[in-house]
């Protein structure tokens, strides 16, 4: 298992510059995915990380003043 989760990292990492290479947004990578496909990921990936933070730090603070929901 030791082994696994760093494979895993490196697997990521290769795939995302990919992706930002494609999108006109990386630097040197070892390849490229099409400009279509990668705009399209990295604007859904952009919108997942904004959506996310923003709901997270609203129910961290909800939480803090006693406003969340049960």
């Amino acid at each position: 298992m030791k082994f696994f989760w760093p494979l895993v990292a490196c697997m990521a990492v290769i795939i995302a510059s990919g992706f930002l290479k494609g999108a006109g947004v990386g630097y040197g990578a070892l390849f490229s995915f099409p400009q279509a496909l990668s705009n399209f990921i990295v604007t859904l990936s952009t919108f997942y990380a904004f959506t996310h933070v923003s709901v997270t730090i609203i129910a961290l603070l909800a939480k803090k003043r006693g406003l969340h929901r049960e």
